[in-house]
């Protein structure tokens, strides 16, 4: 075999090293080019597909400057998040205020704006904006999803944006029926006996997987555009991995990780925006550093106060200002925490106003 010359093998290794250079650019290019493909991801009833018409881009997070023009089109939409609800360093407040259902917006629209117009807008605002079964209500631009009451929801939007009320939206985490049936590939699925079929809840609704990169890229999507619309705060509802042993999963990491991992992705894709990301859950011990959003705590009663927030100590660096209790009760063991009342009671068509004091 004849022997390359010292020229010859110095010129190869000079290509080699080219290629190589080559290559490389190649492969940084490529990965931007597809980081650059996310904005054009679009959901839709039919599946997942690139729209260059519409970008995740046109529902902008933490826009400051205002566009003097008062007509924008569709899917670009202002950002006026307001800093009431934190502090000059930028750190969360306490926080008072109502919660309103997706019950109490269906039964009588008509009254809770009514009450809202009776509050102080100092109050804080937590909205249910959608269903466990895939129900927007309020109208969504995201292509495909299922819409209703939204005139209702709009107009109340409309009001507290205007009139400065801090606005927190609370959506389902992985709850979502309509979302299942169109793409249930992302769906959880139950395993048993060789037959597969989507795994429901005790309502009967279709979750969709926590360990799926598209379903955590939706959630984004409805995050941005709820900013968009001028809420300073997300909370996801029922943030967990159901238990049920008959589910198939394919990571190997275990449940709990999984539901950490996913956390800490929604949460770090907001870093740095004026959109906070929090969470609804009793789990004394959620598995994520919260140190970024709040818990919000649900059914505790007034003589379990103390020890609920003795046990998210380690899980929050503030039980003051990152633990609010949701409850429908006027005990003033939760008046030193953070604490979100209904805006309507279910025993009373009157107005209750979040002040209003009650003795234990």
């Amino acid at each position: 075999m004849r022997k390359l010359s010292y020229r010859h093998r110095l010129r190869l290794k000079r290509l080699g090293k080219w290629i190589g250079i080559c290559a490389l650019v190649l492969a940084v290019l490529m990965i931007f080019f597809l980081i650059y493909m996310q904005r054009y991801v679009v959901y839709t009833s039919e599946g997942v597909k690139l729209d260059f018409d519409h970008s995740t881009l046109d529902i902008p997070v933490n826009d400051e400057t205002e566009d003097p023009e008062p007509h924008k089109k569709p899917g670009h939409v202002e950002i006026e998040i307001k800093d009431d609800e934190q502090t000059a360093d930028g750190k969360l407040k306490q926080l008072k205020g109502v919660y309103i259902t997706v019950d109490m917006l269906r039964s009588n629209p008509d009254l809770v704006l009514e009450t809202v117009r009776a509050l102080d807008n100092t109050n804080a605002v937590m909205i249910d904006v959608k269903d466990d079964n895939g129900n927007f209500y309020y109208n969504t631009e995201i292509t495909g999803m299922k819409k209703a009451n939204t005139d209702a929801l709009d107009e109340l939007i409309d009001f507290l944006k205007r009139n400065g009320y801090p606005m927190i939206a609370r959506i389902p985490a992985f709850a979502d029926t309509s979302f299942v049936k169109s793409h249930p590939d992302l769906a959880l699925w139950n395993e048993s006996g060789g037959s597969r079929e989507l795994w429901a809840d005790e309502n009967e609704n279709n979750w969709l997987s926590p360990e799926k990169p598209t379903v955590l890229s939706y959630q984004e999507q409805i995050c941005k555009e709820l900013s968009s619309l001028g809420f300073q705060e997300v909370v996801f509802n029922d943030f967990y991995f159901p238990t049920s042993g008959t589910i198939v999963y394919t990571s190997n990491l275990t449940r709990s990780e999984l539901i950490a991992d996913a956390a800490k992705e929604v949460q770090n894709a907001f870093t740095g925006s004026n959109l906070t990301i929090s969470f609804c859950t009793a789990d004394t011990a959620f598995p994520v550093d919260a140190s970024a959003g709040r818990l919000y705590v649900p059914d505790v009663s007034g003589a379990n106060v103390d020890k609920m927030i003795a046990s998210l100590s380690n899980t929050v660096n503030n039980t003051t200002t990152q633990v609010v209790f949701l409850s429908d009760s006027r005990d003033t063991r939760f008046d030193n925490y953070g604490t979100l009342r209904p805006l309507l009671y279910e025993s009373s068509v009157d107005i209750v106003l979040p002040d209003a004091e009650e003795e234990r």
